[in-house]
């Protein structure tokens, strides 16, 4: 007798937006659409930025401060940040 699959409890999606220039939003949608075609299915721009917050959370902290600070404060730099500056 085939053993019956307990059904898995997802994490409900909350809708979030979040603002792109056109150059990353087309980095975006490349990601996608080659994904889509590597995969053989449709592959959402939200799966792949969902897929590669989930690979960032699984470094070390020591990579990420290594690895993706830097391009943060290139965004700050570049004047993409919305908000201000704490001070202490």
């Amino acid at each position: 007798m085939a053993s019956r699959k307990l059904p898995t409890k997802k994490e409900p999606f909350r809708i979030s937006s979040f603002a792109l220039t056109s150059s990353t939003e087309t980095t975006l949608t490349h990601i996608s659409h080659d994904a889509t075609d590597v995969m053989g299915r449709r592959v959402s721009d939200s799966a792949v930025v969902r897929a590669m917050l989930r690979y960032v959370e699984r470094q070390p902290l020591s990579w990420v401060r290594e690895q993706i600070y830097p391009h943060i404060e290139k965004e700050i730099e570049a004047g993409t940040l919305w908000g201000r500056k704490k001070s202490y």
